[in-house]
């Protein structure tokens, strides 16, 4: 049954982070930042490279992992604004909207989260990059890994000559999400707008209980494995849930929920919006026949983006 609206406006949990959580995320990008970018870029020749540029580039992230992605710059004068787009778990596919992120005179940096890079032929049994890494410790688990990912994709493209660093947004969807939600949060003065397309992996302890998506499943697998298991994972999750970084995203936030979605629940986005503190737009999906590829929320995503970035 979809949840009501009045259920998740009420949504408006209590924030306590770990008291080393501030710590715990500043050594994390400080191990970061001693793991050099090393681009790799090859450009790909379209009917349309009169008018944009596409570019397939690899650049070094966490653990030395090689992130690959796919760099799209309109041809025009001068700098133009970026978006990094990151999308969900076991979910890599294009949205044939987001060329209209280059007729909004935006370019676009598609990451491929680490794992999802596209194989042939197709494994025949989808990956299950959590339980590969477990949980505990937090600055092992696959979600960290991501959330590290995602700050290397800034890095990049603020490194782009072609690229504004003054003029950059995020697009997130699921876990794609929470990852742009972190960066808003780490990077306050990085990042412009925001927008969040169901996001998914926050306010953890409810979204991992009742949440229907293959990540949440791995996750209740973890804990399942013995209550030491349980206990020490969910602690470690304290680390990983972008909630706790709300008081720092001073961005412009653009946010796509469905009430009716059983793997990114409502609440979770709620509780997120319900404490932004600062300019939020929520645009609710009723049902999930309204939009079920998700192009309409992201034709409003890049329309939000293409206002706030210009």
């Amino acid at each position: 049954m979809p949840a009501t609206f009045d259920e998740c406006f009420q949504t408006f949990p209590t924030l306590n982070p770990p008291k080393d959580f501030s710590q715990f995320w500043k050594l994390a990008l400080e191990s970061l930042k001693r793991i050099p970018v090393e681009p790799k870029q090859k450009m790909v020749i379209k009917r349309s490279l009169v008018r944009e540029q596409v570019t397939e580039v690899h650049f070094k992230s966490i653990g030395g992992y090689n992130l690959r992605a796919q760099l799209t710059v309109p041809r025009k004068r001068g700098r133009v604004p970026g978006v990094i787009s990151f999308h969900d778990y076991l979910e890599n596919k294009n949205m044939d909207v987001d060329r209209a992120l280059g007729d909004a005179g935006l370019a676009h940096l598609r990451l491929d989260l680490r794992g999802h890079e596209k194989v042939e032929p197709p494994p025949l049994v989808p990956p299950r990059h959590c339980i590969e890494t477990g949980l505990d410790p937090a600055n092992e688990s696959y979600p960290f890994y991501c959330i590290l990912d995602a700050v290397r994709a800034l890095d990049y493209l603020r490194l782009q000559e072609s690229i504004d660093p003054g003029r950059v947004g995020l697009i997130g969807r699921g876990l794609g999400g929470m990852m742009a939600a972190f960066v808003a949060g780490l990077y306050p003065d990085k990042v412009r707008s925001v927008a969040l397309e169901r996001p998914g992996f926050l306010f953890l302890n409810k979204w991992n209980n009742e949440s229907l998506s293959p990540l949440a499943a791995e996750v209740r697998e973890i804990y399942a494995k013995s209550a030491r298991m349980k206990t020490r994972s969910r602690k470690a999750l304290e680390y990983l849930d972008c909630l706790y970084f709300v008081r720092e995203m001073k961005q412009q936030f653009f946010v796509t929920v469905g009430l009716g979605d059983a793997k990114n629940l409502p609440a979770p986005a709620f509780a997120l919006f319900n404490h932004l503190q600062t300019e939020k737009t929520m645009d609710l999906f009723p049902d999930e026949e309204r939009d079920p590829n998700g192009t309409e929320q992201r034709k409003k995503s890049i329309q939000f983006l293409a206002e706030t970035l210009q």
